[in-house]
């Protein structure tokens, strides 16, 4: 027998522990060589996609990532494997092999788990790479598909980077089991393990480090978010590592001193072997639960920003398309009725329409509730109470009541950041000053030149303004609003071509349809980084524990076999192995779950959004993701445990 074949024989006999890191492995490389092959693609270097260049960029600083996470992964991965054949290598040793030949051997295992891994990755990347370009072209809206094209450097990087990486973990490998003596080896299985013990002030520490990091997370907002986020990070991750270093002790402690709960059916078993479980993998599981923290506090994010963008386009932009003219009859940008017949023409049916009369202003200035005060000195409109109320009404908006004195003040809808009071401003030659009885970011009439700000003022005060501006200089708003807008672009196209181009500007008309488009592609740029990178950590993530499951199956199976011989059944013995891992799945899962949701929390005051509400639907699908993963890992697990056992 070779040492190429006993390699080979070596994996085949230890696939079990070799599962999950060579599935990660391979799924590394899968997602590298799809990045790779865009970022090498010939019309993406060419420039002959719009918007490629951006999402070059990022996929760029997602192979950095990757490659990153990938050496530390499998560097673990392979200490571990290492770790639990320390007493193969020690046969192999005592029966006449020298440290040569025992490093000769290991580069063999490795090079070949790099060669399959390496290949399989690049294998599925080219067979999925015409899907996965398919997807970029609808998320970035090109005319025509991405062409299938296997570029020679993306298969080279992604070869040469995982066989240059697989290489300089196995050197470390072999300096560390080249300095161990036989012995040590022969031993290193038998070696009992300490009794796991824990300190009172680390304990105290780590409650004191999380109780502080939250508190410092609630307490945070838009001013004080930026210096508070290293500290706080800082605080939860110390108080992280204690937790599942020195409370999971603490827990069990406290657990077996309740005698009636220690000693019901088999929770004595589960609750002795979890003590060394929890701590043997204390470092595994810290990683895992600041590991989730970051993928779901990451998700969380980008669908907040994903949402609230999506809520500003619909408030911001209250009609498919919405255009404005000086004078009262003016027809100089377009015919309200061409526009209804070309709506008509095109299949299509009007949801509502609108129409606004407004009185040219100038706003000045207005005081805030703090006590401060920001000056505009810039051009705005002035409606009725009675036509913000018809607005409101068809748009499915709350009334307003002004009483004498009072105004309703329609401001951008990206100025989220203050609170005003009192309003000064000019109109009919004359200063006026209002109280602001109530603000909004989300205008009736589209938001574009002097309809940008609106003031809303009480009917008197507007019918003595209306009357003093001539009719050549008031200004009339429209707004159409398309049934199925979203699929509307042809017939919004026509429409800008039949207005004059002078004032096809989005300071005299505008799209929501234009403005929908660019955010999908927005979107779709931040969701392709985003999934891609999720799946890599969470993966990662779960293969940490499911490997080291297998690591230890063998002295888990002589635990179970002196279990057998004094009689404990099969069903019992699966709800011990099945309640030890649900433990260290579910664990930092729900530690990663509470961080986020306090990291949510700053995030929420700042976009001045239930941020909660989007981490809530992350969470779900994680813990959902979370669930299937236990499943298969628990199946994988028992069918070992049962091929093994006596029945």
């Amino acid at each position: 027998m070779t040492f190429r074949s006993l390699a080979l024989s070596n994996m085949r006999g230890n696939w079990r522990s070799y599962g999950a890191f060579f599935l990660s492995s391979v799924f590394s490389v899968f997602i590298f060589y799809l990045y790779a092959a865009f970022i090498y693609h010939p019309e993406v270097r060419n420039g002959q996609i719009a918007s490629a260049e951006n999402v070059s960029k990022m996929m760029i600083v997602c192979e950095y990532l990757i490659g990153v996470f990938s050496f530390f992964f499998i560097l673990y991965a392979n200490s571990a494997l290492l770790k639990t054949r320390k007493k193969e290598f020690g046969l192999l040793a005592l029966f006449g092999m020298t440290r040569w030949q025992l490093r000769r051997l290991i580069f063999y295992e490795n090079a070949a788990m790099a060669a399959v891994s390496a290949g399989v990755g690049i294998g599925l990347g080219i067979l999925f790479s015409k899907l996965f370009f398919m997807a970029l072209s609808v998320l970035l809206g090109t005319k025509a598909a991405i062409r299938f094209h296997v570029p020679p450097e993306a298969v080279w990087l992604s070869a040469s980077g995982f066989m240059l990486l697989f290489m300089a973990i196995t050197a470390l490998s072999l300096v560390r089991i080249g300095r161990t003596e036989i012995a040590g080896l022969l031993k290193e299985a038998r070696m009992p393990k300490p009794e796991p013990f824990f300190s009172g002030w680390l304990v105290a520490l780590a409650a004191v480090c999380l109780g502080s990091g939250y508190g410092l997370a609630v307490a945070a907002d838009e001013h004080t978010v930026g210096v508070l986020i290293l500290p706080v990070t800082g605080l939860v991750t110390i108080g992280t590592y204690f937790l599942f270093t020195q409370c999971s002790v603490a827990l069990i402690r406290f657990l077996q001193k309740r005698k009636r709960l220690y000693y019901d059916r088999t929770n004595m078993i589960v609750v002795s072997q979890l003590a060394y479980k929890l701590k043997d993998n204390a470092r595994i599981l810290f990683l895992n639960a600041i590991l989730g923290a970051v993928v779901l506090t990451a998700a969380s994010t980008v669908c907040v920003i994903l949402g609230m963008n999506r809520d500003s386009l619909l408030y911001g932009t209250p009609y498919t398309i919405g255009y404005y003219e000086v004078g009262e009859t003016s027809r100089l940008v377009a015919d309200p009725e061409m526009i209804r017949q070309m709506i008509g023409q095109d299949g299509r049916q009007l949801a509502y329409e609108a129409r606004a009369v407004a009185v040219p202003i100038h706003l000045d200035r207005y005081e805030l509730r703090n006590g401060g005060a920001i000056t505009l000195q810039s051009a705005a409109v002035a409606i009725s109470g009675t036509d913000y109320n018809r607005l409101a009404r068809t748009l499915g908006r709350e009334t307003i009541a002004l009483s004498q004195g009072e105004s309703y003040l329609i401001l951008p809808y990206y100025m989220n950041w203050y609170t005003p009071e009192k309003v000064t401003g000019t109109a009919d030659g004359r200063t006026f000053h209002y109280a602001v009885a109530g603000f909004s970011h989300r205008p009736v009439l589209p938001p574009i030149g002097p309809f940008t700000y609106t003031l809303v003022v009480r009917d008197e005060q507007y019918a003595q303004w209306l009357a003093a501006t001539p009719q050549h200089e008031r200004l009339a708003a429209y707004g159409f609003e398309i049934k199925d807008w979203k699929t509307a672009g042809e017939t919004v196209d026509k429409i800008r071509q039949s207005i004059p181009e002078q004032y096809r500007t989005k300071q005299t008309m505008t799209s929501r349809v234009d403005d929908y488009a660019q955010m999908r592609q927005q979107t779709g740029q931040a969701l392709l980084v985003g999934v891609f990178i999720c799946a890599v950590f969470f993966i990662a993530s779960g293969s940490l524990i499911y490997f080291k499951l297998f690591t230890e199956l063998q002295d888990d199976l002589a635990t179970f076999r002196a279990l057998t011989r004094i009689g404990m059944t099969i069903g019992e013995i699966r709800r011990i192995a099945v309640t030890q891992i649900g433990i260290q799945f579910l664990v930092p899962g729900l530690v990663g779950a509470v961080h986020t949701s306090f990291a949510m929390i700053p995030l929420g005051k700042i976009m001045h959004i239930d941020a909660l509400r989007y981490a809530a639907a992350i969470l779900l699908i994680y813990f959902t993701l979370q669930a299937i993963y236990f499943a298969v890992t628990s199946r994988n697990y028992m069918r070992s445990i049962r091929r093994k056992l006596p029945v």
